[in-house]
């Protein structure tokens, strides 16, 4: 009967390794999904956002900016497009690249 106990202790020992095992193992991958989370968060709360603080239309210069701004953007609806040689070609309305149709917006 000794025998029975020896192999009744070894069957033990290897149910009991393999639930310890399979513990660190669930332990270690939810500490990793864990870190993954936290570095997606991180990640977004680390981008750069726009606040727009005010705005304004500047009529009494329509066609020359006269204001100094950091950045200055041009925004202008698209008629078209086309792809040659492997570059985007983009077709806008003629009136709109006039300077004289320009409307200057400061935000």
């Amino acid at each position: 009967m000794d025998w029975l106990a020896f192999v009744g202790s070894i069957i033990g020992g290897l149910i009991g390794g393999l639930f310890t095992f399979l513990g660190v193992h669930l332990t270690l991958k939810h500490d990793r999904e864990k870190e993954r989370k936290a570095e997606l968060i991180k990640a977004e709360e680390s981008k750069p956002r726009l606040e727009i603080i005010r705005h304004t239309v500047i009529e009494e210069n329509k066609g020359a900016a006269s204001t100094n701004n950091d950045c200055n953007v041009l925004v202008l609806g698209i008629k078209g497009f086309a792809e040659e040689d492997g570059r985007a070609k983009f077709v806008y309305d003629e009136a709109a690249l006039n300077s004289e149709n320009l409307v200057f917006v400061e935000y």
